[in-house]
């Protein structure tokens, strides 16, 4: 309801950025909800004013959004294709929290499908943005993913190295 009247206040004023924040928030809801066609449908829209209105890291959000949407409903294909749409977003507009969270979404996708490789190449990309960035929190979330990459992949003695080196900050 809230996230509803927000977007109402956003279009009264004017606001494109604002409302397509708005349509992204209530898509999050739906997409949380089960609701990933409702979800999908309010992330179209949100992603269409931020084309028009030429925001180019709110653009690579949404898409990152579709694709977790993707992601979270077994369209491990469908969720790449967002994904692989919004990194060079995230890339021309310095967004480097962004591109690493872009980069785990992607290994993770490849986790899934059972693509270990593909998904250690990219987590190991995520893991150098938010050292780099000195991201603790980020840092540890990929060293958990690598490590369950890991696990995935029944090679524990690696997966326990990275579990601990997570649990370490």
């Amino acid at each position: 309801a809230y996230h509803r009247a927000a977007l109402r206040l956003a279009r009264a004023a004017g606001d494109r950025r604002e409302e397509a924040s708005a349509l992204n928030n209530v898509a999050a809801v739906y997409a949380d909800i089960g609701g990933a066609d409702s979800a999908l449908a309010y992330h179209a829209r949100a992603l269409a004013l931020r084309r028009a209105a030429g925001d180019r890291a709110g653009e690579a959000i949404t898409l990152t959004n579709i694709g977790a949407v993707f992601a979270n409903t077994g369209r491990p294909d469908s969720a790449l294709a967002y994904y692989a749409r919004a990194l060079p977003l995230r890339r021309a507009v310095g967004d480097r929290g962004g591109e690493a969270v872009t980069l785990g979404n992607i290994g993770a996708a490849y986790r899934n499908v059972g693509r270990t490789d593909s998904g250690l190449v990219y987590y190991a990309r995520a893991l150098s943005l938010w050292r780099a960035a000195g991201e603790r929190d980020g840092e540890a979330t990929v060293l958990h993913n690598i490590g369950a990459a890991w696990h995935d992949a029944g090679r524990g003695d690696s997966a326990l190295t990275y579990y601990a080196s997570a649990l370490r900050l």
